[in-house]
């Protein structure tokens, strides 16, 4: 589980490509907060955007802890299998990458979210 958060101009941007990286990481869930507050630090924020801040920061914090075990997802599935062909094929970046597959047994049976 991760958590992307990004305050700002381009915050939702700034976001979405933070959680973009972790998800071909591998990381399973990803929580995301992006929002323009149109204010140079903290204490110019508006007391407005403060209060929807508080908001929902406080909804996204009761969510991360419900604290269930994340689970990869079809896609990232579906990803991992493409990257395990490409690297059966010798499309991988470099050998020191195939090995590293190799030793991690990931060219054969075992995948990264089983232990």
């Amino acid at each position: 589980m991760a958590i992307s958060t990004a305050a700002g101009a381009g915050a939702k941007k700034a976001a979405a490509i933070c959680s973009d990286v972790l998800f071909n990481w591998g990381i399973p869930k990803i929580y995301t907060y992006g929002i323009n507050v149109n204010a140079f630090d903290w204490e110019h924020t508006p007391s407005k955007k403060k209060t929807q801040i508080q908001r929902k920061t406080d909804f996204l914090a009761k969510e991360i802890s419900k604290n269930k075990t994340a689970r990869p997802g079809i896609k990232l599935c579906l990803m991992f299998a493409l990257y395990r062909g490409m690297q059966k094929a010798n499309w991988g970046a470099s050998p020191e990458e195939k090995e590293y597959w190799k030793k991690q047994d990931w060219l054969e049976n075992a995948r990264p979210w089983k232990n």
